[in-house]
């Protein structure tokens, strides 16, 4: 054999390769709950930037071209060209920007009949305006499945040691149904026992792990100043209230660009509207609750008064004794009565709460003793208010019983001094 049939041998070795390659492609080291996911899209399919530049010359390498590109738009004409006629399975993995889907997949003629194409994404809007036909909503894992996978990250097998059940199941329940978190946190519970097991997940739900709140913060960064202002004021104050309700405030707030922010918000899979008999109300995914509210936490990890949100009793009353606000926290201030209160709350000792705007319905108990700042109007309104059945206030202060209209001065509410500790008042006082 001389030279130049070696390097035709060569030359016909590497075409023909070129056109049986099949590269492997990883999904995962543990790959629980896959098929059942795969056989749902697998329906679907029968039924009918420098990103831009990276993926593009992934895709020319996959049909067997090794070209440098130097912008997004010289790799279309060579794509078009070379799959015009081939009927194959693209699949364009967590894209979220619509030039992605431009580069890579601008067109029906783009490729042969019989192709499919798969995209993967947490922007619903950007299938939407790029006219795909068919979106299939991602199933959360849960139960068995949550629990297998588990169990393999954290104990590298299926087989759990005894005991570990009942700390498995707080697992999954914090993972509440995303399976990178179940991955994320079994494998940092890897070799550890039952009692580190129980503190992780407390701290969990205190801070969020860094990775899990870099992870779910993608969608975050990515909406616009006021975009996150609304979504951050619905996660810190208005999970689970009715839509109606939170709607007039919002609009009172934000005006009629309201509704464009939720729709990006929903869009988004940052916020979802749950329809119960005639009720609609406005909630989300408890860890994307936590990603927010983490956000809010590090704009002052140390002090809650430099804040812009408050939600937690302990911050409030801190806040409202030590006169720590550095500006105005729009929870406390605005959105008061829809917050999820226990019956009972205690704010003895809140020398700068000046006004009080409305009341809980279920808030029954009351006491403001010390609360020197407090504005006789506050007071009064309070005093009138049907429901509550015992509230303190400091004795000289407390304005008269109030007056029912053609009925004798009615006496449902108890008036305590400062020198008149209540007995076991209030001593569960606790904000949800």
């Amino acid at each position: 054999m001389n030279r130049y049939e070696y390097k035709f041998i060569g030359k016909i070795v590497k075409y023909i390769s070129n056109k049986i390659n099949r590269s492997s492609l990883h999904v995962a080291n543990y790959p629980v709950g896959i098929q059942s996911r795969v056989q749902n899209v697998k329906l679907l399919l029968d039924n009918g930037s420098d990103d831009g530049v990276h993926m593009e010359e992934l895709l020319l390498k996959i049909i067997g071209l090794n070209i440098k590109l130097g912008d997004v738009s010289e790799g279309i004409p060579i794509i078009k060209e070379r799959l015009c006629r081939k009927q194959i399975l693209l699949i364009l993995d967590d894209v979220d920007d619509i030039k992605q889907l431009q580069v890579l997949a601008g067109g029906l003629d783009w490729f042969g009949p019989g192709t499919r194409v798969i995209i993967t994404t947490r922007d619903k809007h950007l299938l939407i305006s790029h006219e795909i036909e068919r979106i299939y909503a991602a199933e959360g894992m849960y139960g068995i499945e949550a629990l297998e996978l588990l169990r393999w990250m954290a104990f590298k097998n299926n087989e759990v040691p005894s005991g570990y059940e009942d700390i498995l199941n707080r697992a999954v329940a914090y993972a509440s149904g995303l399976p990178l978190v179940i991955e994320i946190v079994g494998s940092n519970l890897f070799g550890k026992s039952i009692e580190e097991w129980k503190y992780t997940l407390d701290g969990y739900e205190r801070i969020p792990h860094k990775k899990i709140q870099e992870i779910l913060k993608v969608s975050y960064d990515a909406l616009e100043e006021e975009e996150q202002s609304v979504f951050l004021d619905i996660a810190c104050c208005f999970k689970g209230c009715r839509w109606a309700e939170v709607e007039d405030i919002l609009h009172a707030h934000y005006g009629h660009c309201i509704k464009h922010h939720l729709g990006v918000l929903a869009e988004k899979s940052l916020i979802k509207f749950s329809t119960w008999r005639t009720y609609v109300d406005v909630t989300l995914h408890d860890l994307i609750e936590g990603m927010a509210k983490e956000v809010v936490r590090q704009q002052s990890p140390k002090e809650p008064g430099e804040r812009s949100r408050l939600w937690y009793c302990d911050d409030i009353i801190h806040v409202l004794k030590e006169n720590t606000v550095v500006q105005v926290s729009r929870s406390f201030q605005k959105y008061w009565t829809r917050w999820k209160i226990s019956d009972s709350i205690q704010l003895d000792g809140c020398k700068y709460l000046e006004e009080i705007r409305g009341i809980p319905p279920n808030l029954t108990e009351l006491s403001a003793l010390g609360c020197k700042s407090l504005t006789s109007s506050s007071k009064s309104m309070l005093v009138k208010q049907d429901n509550f059945s015992c509230i303190v206030f400091d004795f000289k202060t407390v304005p008269s019983a109030r007056q029912t209209e053609g009925q004798e001065t009615e006496q449902k509410l108890k008036f305590l001094s400062p020198t008149e500790p209540p007995d076991n008042f209030l001593s569960s006082a606790k904000v949800v």
